[in-house]
């Protein structure tokens, strides 16, 4: 009966609120007490500081507005006006969208209306816009206050400012995936309040629509937040629905009991120091507690403590909001472990990166070893320059172009004979690299076992026994699992009169003979693999005339990307044979010279080359007068 009595004062008071005007800092008054019936002047004065007390601690802690029908303000708060920063005249008579923040889809306003509209009320987090542009989050509860048929009259809303725990939110959403966890999204709990659908019997007069009304108000915060009261030593004398099913404790274990039955005992006792100084001197206490469940849980709240005022300004109880932010302190408490856990991940992967870098370190110079001996292999099988021009006959001079992409490779070219012929190679081995290198290696190795050792000195035969020779070292038996690595080469046997035998597997040859190019082509077959049959090679021969020139090379040199740095495209042959014609007439040595000069243009700084490079040619000067 008296919490009743309580409720209509209060409705009284709530309708003419907007006829307060403030004493102090903490505590609004209300100005005309005549207005309150049915009370002696006394009671009318103890009311006046139990409403008082009440209402400025749900201003304290809530954002709380009525709107019409269509959504246009009719009422805000002090707290409201703080948090929005626009003051009560601009607000009164504008539509809510006013706030909108445009930061979330309309489904969610839809829904919100739908829901009211049916005399539900709505619960769910809103981003609004300040009036200076920035944006701020509150934990909405929408109410609609009902008339005589049932149907919504106005909505009332009570809000909390939740920006906090949404940045926290959002910081621990970037935080989860820097880190690259798989934590479940935190689910937002939104427990469904118990549709409040109570009809009131119509009212005679107007204290009952108040009384209902301020009714709406209290049943409004109650779904919303956790209140209780206490008096001066701290002993509860009322809590709500909300405290009562978070603590876990029924009302009746609750009234009477001293606030200290929730302590944790986690938190100082400092603090509890402080929040009693300054609730005691009438002033308001905003933190964080973290209390204990009946069941021993833990769980947090966010808490304003506002002290009811007597007559002479000194506190008479305190009453206390909360809301549940037991969620956001544990993320927090999630964060701190994942940033720890990550600052020790990042010490163990800096130190394992450090161990990788001085293996790599380590096998790189020992693998560059490698390719420093085995380019020294490569090249004391095969005769500079100058010592391939001295093996020549009289009346021969020539140049070599030579360039193996990975310091060693597959192209080599190789010169010998037998009396008075010389036989020359150039071929182009499977693959690059120390790869490619070992194929030119056994490539040398055949030509010298055939023709320095057995004396052949036929082109055909020569390519013959190479071909032998290959297979026998890579073991190619003609089964599917053989490896086929095999090599292109061509070959010719040049005598003192400019007669030459001319054979090739898989290459051509071009001749150069005043002012022209002529292609002589081989057979289509490689030395060495199984996969084009063991058809015995043919040759060819030719009569070399006094200033004709003999080019053999491998595919490397025109297969080189370049040309247009974003629409790169490779030399190609007929750009080969273009520049041969050109440079034809000049001696040997400007003749390398500029086939050097012309593919390092094409290439560019920035291009890999593509592949091994050989290019030799063989000039017939006729009667032993070398060409300048």
């Amino acid at each position: 009966m008296q919490r009743e009595n309580d409720i209509e004062t209060w409705i009284e008071a709530g309708r003419n609120y907007e006829k307060w005007s403030s004493v102090d800092e903490k505590t609004d008054v209300y100005k005309d007490t005549a207005k309150i019936p049915h009370l002696d002047p006394s009671a009318k004065e103890n009311t006046r500081l139990e409403l008082t007390g009440q209402l400025a601690a749900l201003h304290n802690a809530a954002l709380v507005s009525e709107t019409d029908l269509l959504g246009t303000i009719t009422f805000a708060n002090d707290t409201f006006c703080a948090i929005s920063k626009y003051t009560r005249e601009e607000l009164i008579g504008q539509n809510h969208r006013i706030l909108k923040s445009g930061k979330q889809p309309d489904r969610i306003f839809d829904e919100l209306w739908r829901t009211i509209s049916t005399s539900r009320f709505w619960r769910g987090d809103i981003c609004n816009r300040a009036k200076d542009g920035t944006l701020y989050w509150v934990m909405a509860t929408i109410t609609p206050v009902l008339g005589a048929d049932g149907k919504p009259i106005k909505y009332i809303g009570v809000r909390f400012d939740i920006t906090a725990e949404r940045t926290l939110k959002e910081e621990l959403k970037v935080r989860i995936e820097e880190l690259r966890a798989t934590e479940e999204e935190l689910k937002a709990v939104n427990e469904e309040l118990q549709e409040t659908n109570t009809e009131l019997e119509s009212a005679k007069h107007e204290l009952f629509f108040q009384k209902r009304e301020l009714l709406y108000r209290m049943q409004a915060v109650n779904n919303a937040v956790l209140v209780s009261e206490t008096n001066l030593a701290g002993d509860i004398t009322f809590a709500n629905d909300a405290f009562c099913r978070i603590s876990g404790y029924g009302i009746d274990e609750l009234i009477g009991q001293n606030h200290r039955i929730l302590k944790s005992h986690h938190q100082p006792d400092e603090m509890f120091i402080e929040l009693w100084q300054t609730i005691s001197t009438g002033k308001t206490w905003n933190g964080n507690i973290k209390n204990k469940k009946k069941n021993n849980e833990f769980y947090w709240v966010r808490t304003s403590i506002t002290p009811v005022l007597g007559p002479d300004r000194k506190p008479t109880k305190y009453i206390s909001i909360r809301t549940d932010v037991t969620k956001q302190v544990n993320q927090e408490e999630e964060l701190k472990k994942l940033l720890a856990e990550q600052k020790q991940l990042n010490a163990e992967l800096n130190a394992a990166k450090e161990l990788i870098e001085q293996a790599y370190d380590q096998t790189k110079n020992e693998l560059k070893d490698s390719i420093v001996y085995a380019e020294r292999i490569q090249l004391a099988l095969m005769p500079s320059g100058n010592k391939f021009c001295a093996r020549l006959p009289s009346g021969y001079e020539a140049f070599v172009f030579f360039l193996a992409r990975d310091r060693v490779g597959g192209d080599f070219y190789w010169i010998g004979g037998k009396g008075t012929k010389t036989v020359v190679a150039v071929g182009d081995g499977t693959g690059h690299g120390v790869p490619g290198a070992f194929m030119s290696i056994l490539g040398i190795g055949a030509l010298n076992k055939v023709v320095e050792d057995g004396g052949i000195i036929p082109p055909s035969k020569i390519l013959d026994g190479v071909d032998e020779e290959i297979k026998r070292g890579l073991r190619q038996t003609g089964d599917s699992t053989d490896i086929q690595d095999s090599l292109e080469m061509s070959i010719c046997t040049i005598g003192e009169d400019g007669t030459v035998k001319l054979g090739s597997a898989m290459r051509f040859v071009l001749r150069y003979s005043r002012g022209t190019l002529e292609e002589i082509s081989g057979d289509r077959r490689p030395v060495g693999g199984t996969l084009h049959g063991d058809t015995p090679f043919t040759e060819k021969q030719i009569q070399l005339l006094p200033g004709d020139i003999l080019y053999m090379f491998s595919d490397g040199y025109f297969s080189q990307l370049g040309g247009h740095e974003e629409r790169p495209r490779i030399y190609g042959r007929k750009r080969f044979k273009e520049l041969l014609l050109h440079i034809a007439e000049l001696d040997m040595k400007s003749q390398r010279s500029h086939l050097e000069d012309d593919w390092f243009k094409w290439k560019g700084e920035i291009r890999r080359q593509t592949d091994d490079i050989v290019v030799v040619g063989i000039h017939y000067t006729g009667n032993n007068q070398p060409r300048l």
